[in-house]
Formats: structure tokens, C-alpha cells, sequence
């Protein structure tokens, strides 16, 4: 997919140790959006398998609450 660098937008997904989630969610989204970020407490094994396999950034962050 080819896309303008004025409308490139990236996705931000927040998830909390679900890999199969975080999973379905990059395959609904990476067909129309380019970049794609993940925020969670902890990038596990799991978390971080799934961000290298499809090439995503990870953000390691506390949620508030």
C-alpha cells in the first residue's frame, strides 16, 4: 500500500497481556494503516514476539487507575 506521507496515520494499540488479542487487532488494522504502535505495562515474550513479527514499535507504559 502505497501512502502519502501527508496522510500516513498510525494506530495506537493499548493492551495488557492478551497476545491473541493484540494479534486479531494488527490483522484488522494493518491492511489500511501503515504504522502501528503498541503501549502495554510489560512487552513480554509474547507482546514482543508479536511486535517483531509484524514489525511493530512497543512503548512500555504504567496505565493510570
Amino acid at each position: 500500500m502505497e501512502v502519502d506521507a501527508k496522510t500516513q496515520i498510525t494506530a495506537v494499540v493499548a493492551v495488557e497481556d492478551s497476545g491473541a488479542k493484540l494479534q486479531a487487532s494488527i490483522l484488522a488494522l494493518r491492511g489500511w494503516i501503515p504504522d502501528i504502535l503498541i503501549v502495554c505495562k510489560e512487552a513480554g515474550p509474547a507482546i514482543s514476539a508479536i511486535a517483531d513479527e509484524f514489525g511493530c514499535a512497543v512503548i512500555s507504559q504504567d496505565f493510570p487507575g
